[in-house]
């Protein structure tokens, strides 16, 4: 009796089976598990300050750009851009500014603050209390309308503190791309008692921003203007193509459906000893932020500080 093995086997097809093998091994798959978990221990630690470099770096882009365009405008037709968002209802501070819940840590002799108004998040102080609303002198609307500046925006107000104000226009209302009561600007007088209510930044607000010396500053409370480039500014289809918007750093305030989310101008109308300036003085754009108001260097500081920087060796 003879057997025969009928099995067709060999080494070279063993081979070619373990070749045509699809999938990971148990081993295989801890390894890659263990190399992946390894990684997201290293970044996941590290991306909020990823993403809070990113904005400083973008705000510190947009900021510089903007003062850029401010100037060259002024070059070309020698004289400020015009159509700024007034950042008040033409009587008070509007209630979707970026704030804090604590005053300004610095005030200076004169300062004031309206310490009742509030946004839709029910924080109290605008810009960390660093800014506040005042009507606009004489000698500021002069300074203003000297440098061109002659048509303000309201923003819409009303509502509640808790609850945005509502508007009725064709393209819906949001506090950051929509946020007018009216399309019709507010022409300043030099004379009379029409002069509108604006927002005014606090010395120490200015110092701040790193965008003053304290050779100019005096501690008025009617020495800094702050005004918001939004899309009726006359910058707008000439020196930049649309108005920026602002990314703030803190999760609250990065809704612009809740909050002003756009770039600011500092006008300064006052010089050291209180005396209305025949021109305003443009010192520069700015980021408008929960805590205060932030130049291109102020934001460049802050993405430094976002996290710690190795040293050289």
């Amino acid at each position: 009796m003879s057997f025969r093995c009928t099995a067709d086997w060999s080494p070279a097809k063993s081979r070619m089976g373990s070749r045509n093998r699809q999938g990971l091994t148990l081993m295989e798959l801890v390894v890659v598990m263990a190399i992946l978990i390894a990684l997201a221990s290293i970044l996941v630690p590290l991306f909020p300050s990823m993403i809070e470099r990113a904005h400083k770096a973008s705000e510190a882009t947009n900021t510089s750009e903007l003062t850029k365009a401010v100037q060259l405008y002024q070059a070309i037709n020698g004289n400020y851009p015009d159509g700024f968002d007034l950042l008040t209802d033409g009587t008070q501070l509007v209630n979707f500014l970026p704030s804090a819940g604590a005053a300004s840590p610095v005030l200076f002799t004169g300062d004031t603050m309206n310490a009742g108004t509030t946004n839709v998040i029910g924080f109290n102080y605008p810009m960390g209390g660093y800014v506040s609303a005042g009507p606009l002198t004489t000698g500021g609307a002069t300074a203003l309308a000297t440098a061109g500046i002659v048509n303000l925006y309201p923003l819409a107000s009303g509502g509640s503190q808790t609850t945005p104000p509502t508007y009725t226009g064709t393209m819906g209302w949001t506090p950051t791309f929509n946020p007018y009561a009216s399309d019709t600007p507010t022409p300043l007088t030099t004379t009379g008692t029409t002069l509108p209510t604006v927002a005014y930044v606090n010395a120490s607000g200015v110092l701040r921003a790193n965008m003053a010396t304290p050779s100019i500053v005096s501690g008025s409370p009617t020495q800094f203007v702050l005004f918001g480039v939004g899309r009726y500014s006359s910058m707008v289809g000439t020196v930049i193509a649309s108005a920026p918007n602002l990314f703030p750093n803190d999760a609250i305030h990065e809704n612009p459906a809740q909050v002003y989310e756009r770039f600011g101008v500092i006008f300064q109308l006052e010089d050291a000893q209180k005396n209305p300036l025949p021109y305003a003085i443009f010192l520069g754009a700015c980021s408008i932020e929960s805590d205060g108001l932030e130049s291109a260097d102020k934001d460049l500081e802050g993405y430094y500080k976002s996290v710690k920087q190795v040293g050289a060796p």
